[in-house]
């Protein structure tokens, strides 16, 4: 393995590593939070004040969880296409709005593509930092 594989390899395993301690997995915690929310509506008026403060944590852990869905759907979405438009063969009207489609998509993948590089570099100077690799 040369020295850049394993730099690459080390370089994953913290942005790994960061990730797990970053973002946290919503479900595990959405579950214990609505275990606590359940049993503190047994006793309603002693707790409103939790209560409130769960369900409060849990609305944004929910939109947390429905943005990380909707973004692993664009991601794939932009790797693998509009799998129903383009098994769907037909009439030159079709095949020359699918041909501009294409190259409007393309379009998006390369300036996606461009985002992820920059937000990529950025997260490793990030990590880089924390760990205590000098940029």
């Amino acid at each position: 393995m040369s020295q850049w594989q394993k730099n690459l390899h080390t370089c994953r395993n913290h942005l790994t590593d960061w990730s797990k301690r970053k973002f946290k997995n919503n479900k595990i915690e959405i579950d214990s939070l609505v275990d606590q929310l359940n049993l503190m509506q047994h006793s309603w008026e002693e707790n409103t004040e939790n209560i409130s403060r769960i369900k409060t944590k849990l609305n944004d852990l929910w939109r947390k969880e429905e943005c990380y869905w909707q973004q692993r759907s664009r991601i794939k979405w932009l790797q693998n296409g509009d799998s129903r438009r383009l098994s769907k063969e037909g009439d030159k009207t079709r095949s020359r709005e699918l041909k501009g489609k294409m190259a409007t998509r393309n379009n998006h993948r390369r300036e996606f593509a461009g985002l992820l590089r920059s937000i990529s570099k950025s997260c490793l100077l990030q990590v880089g930092a924390e760990i205590g690799i000098p940029s």
